[in-house]
């Protein structure tokens, strides 16, 4: 029982880490399908042959063989990342083992590809890592130091500017409350969503801050958001409840935009004014496509999930949000337990309008090309054989399916060539291009992670 009850914990630490520290969903931010000058590095994460060691380098958009010229670059065992607004800067926190102690951050000049460490270090993962409009000050959100012991866990907001010794604590928030994101809006105001744990007081809660002062400028609370992990019942494997909404941000519009419940419905946050300007039910047009499919998959031991799972991302132009949705939960019977999930498909909600339709499929996660014309779904991450992962590739515009490929294989989108001729995805080892216009993989490479990043002349 205790070896399961500690399966349990870990798992339990993994989603929410996931949920606080995955890359947040594509902010409306300009995008290289509107900037001719616009190129991009592609920089492939590689075991570096030693134990959990990770390193990065350069390598070419098309072949993905190797830039020559580059050494890697060590990026310890896990690592964020944060880029400058220019892409010229690559920030990282290295973290050396899995156990996220003494955490290294790394600024490396991308051009010259020559790094500098700060001499300090990190310990605990680090939340909302970004760099300030001006390229010269990071940002990051993590655990502050506690006056007293026992108390529940308090985060501080740092600020670290490239020429400082030491980065400094600007700002708290209070007791109970866990963030999950943070970005800097255009008008260089930082913004942070996250969730409370208070009893009395749960729900979503969105904050604006002044970079400079560290004041909190607003504060919105969601109570209607359910954003929470938590353990259900007692014995050797009690089931896990999440539910995690999704969210995206329109940074040109300082607009955050939250959908959750059942039915779904979509909070749009107003980050200048620091209000909810509308809470509304998404009206699905066609009842045709709201059915839900139900898939079956075997349960493994301790690891019992119940809840709901979204993933959200905006259209370049804010107009559209698109949604994948997963509900999650646990059948009862003479046999015991069976492990069962629905997908909802693809919705597509105009944001004038609140009106939406669903496409007829499955995915977990979306990427859409940064002119808004192409759009990777990855399938899902649950199931037997063919009846998981795969690729799908879709028509944004028109909302159509075009193609599907890789039944079977568990597929993560990554990102798109400046034109949206090619799409980089990765698997569990191998990271791979693919080619729009023929919808054939172009190269694979060994891998567990691409970096896209978009430069400016």
């Amino acid at each position: 029982m205790t070896h399961n009850l500690q399966r349990i914990g870990w798992l339990v630490m993994a989603l929410l880490f996931a949920a606080g520290c995955a890359p947040p969903s594509r902010a409306n931010a300009p995008s290289a399908g509107e900037d001719s000058t616009a190129v991009q590095k592609v920089i492939l994460v590689q075991p570096a042959g030693e134990e959990e060691e990770l390193k990065l380098k350069p390598v070419d958009p098309l072949t993905l063989e190797d830039l020559p010229g580059y050494k890697p670059l060590r990026a310890g065992a896990h690592f964020d990342r944060a880029v400058s607004p220019d892409g010229e800067k690559l920030a990282l926190v290295a973290w050396p083992t899995s156990d996220f102690e003494e955490g290294v951050l790394r600024i490396i000049d991308l051009k010259e590809w020559k790094e500098r460490t700060a001499d300090f270090t990190l310990d605990g993962p680090v939340k909302g890592f970004v760099f300030a409009s001006d390229g010269k000050t990071l940002y990051w959100l993590a655990p502050a130091e506690q006056d007293s012991p026992g108390l529940p866990e308090e985060f501080g907001l740092y600020r670290f500017g490239l020429n400082d010794r030491k980065p400094a604590r600007i700002a708290r928030f209070p007791r109970f409350f866990e963030p999950r994101e943070m970005v800097i809006l255009s008008g260089g105001n930082l913004a942070v969503y996250g969730a409370t744990k208070d009893e009395g007081n749960k729900g979503g809660r969105a904050y604006t801050i002044d970079p400079m002062s560290g004041n909190i400028r607003s504060q919105v609370s969601l109570e209607e958001i359910k954003d929470e992990t938590v353990l259900r019942g007692q014995g050797d494997s009690p089931v896990i409840e999440s539910h995690t909404p999704a969210i995206a941000w329109d940074l040109r519009k300082e607009m955050l935009y939250i959908v959750g419940g059942e039915p779904e419905r979509v909070i749009q946050v107003d980050l200048g004014q620091g209000e909810a300007v509308r809470n509304q039910a998404v009206r699905y047009r066609s009842p045709m496509w709201e059915r839900i499919f139900h898939r079956l998959f075997p349960g493994a031991e301790a690891k019992w999930m119940t809840g709901t799972f979204r993933h959200a991302q905006l259209s370049p132009d804010g107009r559209r949000l698109f949604v994948t949705g997963r509900k999650d939960g646990v059948a009862e019977d003479s046999g015991g337990r069976t492990q069962k999930g629905e997908y909802s498909g693809l919705g597509v909600i105009d944001l004038e309008t609140f009106e939406g339709r669903r496409l007829d499929l499955d995915a977990e996660m979306i990427q859409l090309s940064s002119d808004g014309r192409r759009m990777l779904l990855a399938g899902p991450w649950s199931g037997e054989g063919e009846a998981k992962g795969g690729l799908v590739m879709a028509d944004a515009e028109r909302i159509r399916v075009l193609g599907r490929l890789g039944s079977g294989v568990n597929f993560q989108p990554v990102g798109f060539s400046p034109d949206g001729r090619h799409a980089y995805v990765t698997t569990e080892r191998t990271v791979k291009v693919l080619d729009w216009e023929t919808r054939r993989f172009l190269t694979g490479r060994d891998g567990v992670e691409l970096l896209i990043i978009e430069q400016r002349r």
